[in-house]
């Protein structure tokens, strides 16, 4: 496979991987959504400036910010990611995943419902100096949130 020299040369002029950008995606992806302890390892794979282009709106900007929304959804579901595509060019890297969510406590005012459900994403990452700066994703949870918010209404008397 052949690179072009702008591929395999970061911003600053050092030599950047595309393999190891692969990696520190997987590691997000897998090492710190999946794991309720995975908050911790934000510093070493995200930009401090990062930006997050969520479906719902860019309301997770920053290593701060994320680490809330990680303990939000670590204290309202279990999850469990399976990783099927990682795919890089350049300083984007592309990934598919699949997510089995188990609603265990209150989320967004929704009581835990008990409810399991499989998360379906593509996101695509801009890397910079080896961690991810900017993500983009497009995923089913919203459509989820809506029907965990029916079930719980329905349960209500």
């Amino acid at each position: 496979m052949l690179y072009t020299l702008a591929a395999l040369i970061g911003p600053e002029g050092t030599r950047m991987s595309i393999e190891q950008d692969k990696e520190t995606v997987r590691r997000f992806i897998i090492d710190v959504w999946e794991s309720p302890s995975g908050a911790a390892l934000m510093p070493e794979i995200i930009a401090e400036d990062f930006v997050d282009h969520a479906p719902w709106g860019d309301i997770s900007d920053g290593i701060e910010e994320q680490q809330r929304q990680h303990g939000l959804f670590h204290a309202a579901f279990d999850i469990e990611t399976t990783l099927h595509h990682v795919i890089a060019e350049g300083d984007l890297v592309c990934d598919h995943w699949t997510a089995t969510v188990t609603h265990k406590g209150e989320f967004a005012g929704i009581p835990a419902t008990g409810r399991t459900f499989t998360v379906n994403a593509i996101d695509l990452h801009r890397m910079r100096d080896g961690k991810i700066s900017e993500s983009w994703h497009q995923e089913d949870f919203p459509l989820h949130l809506a029907e965990l918010r029916a079930a719980a209404a329905a349960a209500t008397p």
